[in-house]
């Protein structure tokens, strides 16, 4: 463990009970939307200054309005913080379980609409993914996916799964893919040490899923990764070892 993680470790602590509850509660008043937004994006912020991680994005002038669904790859959990920052409002996302059992943390996630998909049970992923139709058009917001299932454990992006691209076809709404590098550079997995140093996102070209029928969607799943294999090329040079602290 290193001073900087062990020093991002206290902020988390201390944002999550201070923010946390705050959110909580605006909630549960039903306080407009960018009230609480703005509280999520004040955690994420400041987390990742704590990290010593910089983030920055490109595409944006291609993003549509909202509703519209993003698809990427997954290289740590700082890209949910990164994503948060990043769009014009903090998306849902669609995430496993486990994240819904972390105190405050998870109760915030349930309030602000974010969907928790039981991977284990299908039934109960099914009746998931329709809460985050639902969530999709009553907020007029972006939906996250991460369709690898689970970031990455040794840098390599895997392959995608097929419920993201069935989802986008039922909806007909864009699908924008996207492409991050840097968070696995940051924390590599099962680490308890930070490594400074930028996070990049790409959003690439939004594809017009009208144009695809839902027999298709192994050709749209097949599109999308390639693209967002293609984008993380240009990343795919050896990175300079962070300075630790």
């Amino acid at each position: 463990m290193n001073f900087r993680f062990l020093f991002c470790a206290c902020i988390v602590l201390i944002l999550t009970l201070t923010i946390g509850p705050a959110v909580l509660f605006g909630a549960l008043l039903r306080l407009p939307r960018p009230w609480l937004d703005a509280g999520c994006i004040l955690w994420s912020r400041w987390i990742l200054k704590a990290a010593g991680v910089p983030v920055d994005i490109k595409g944006l002038e291609d993003l549509p309005p909202a509703p519209a669904i993003l698809v990427g790859n997954h290289q740590g959990l700082m890209d949910i913080l990164a994503l948060i920052v990043l769009l014009p409002r903090p998306p849902v996302f669609v995430a496993k379980k486990e994240l819904f059992r972390v105190p405050i943390f998870g109760q915030v996630l349930h309030l602000m609409g974010h969907v928790a998909v039981d991977r284990s049970n299908r039934d109960k992923a099914v009746a998931s993914i329709n809460r985050a139709k639902e969530r999709l058009y009553q907020d007029q917001t972006y939906v996250v996916f991460f369709p690898e299932g689970t970031r990455t454990r040794d840098g390599q992006m895997q392959p995608f799964k097929k419920g993201a691209f069935v989802f986008a076809l039922e909806t007909g709404l864009p699908l924008i893919p996207f492409a991050i590098d840097g968070s696995y550079q940051a924390q590599p997995p099962k680490t308890t040490r930070l490594n400074p140093g930028p996070i990049h996102v790409q959003l690439l070209p939004p594809i017009d899923t009208h144009t695809y029928s839902l027999e298709q969607k192994e050709e749209l799943l097949a599109l999308a990764e390639m693209q967002v294999k293609t984008a993380l090329a240009v990343w795919s040079q050896p990175h300079q070892k962070a300075p630790t602290i």
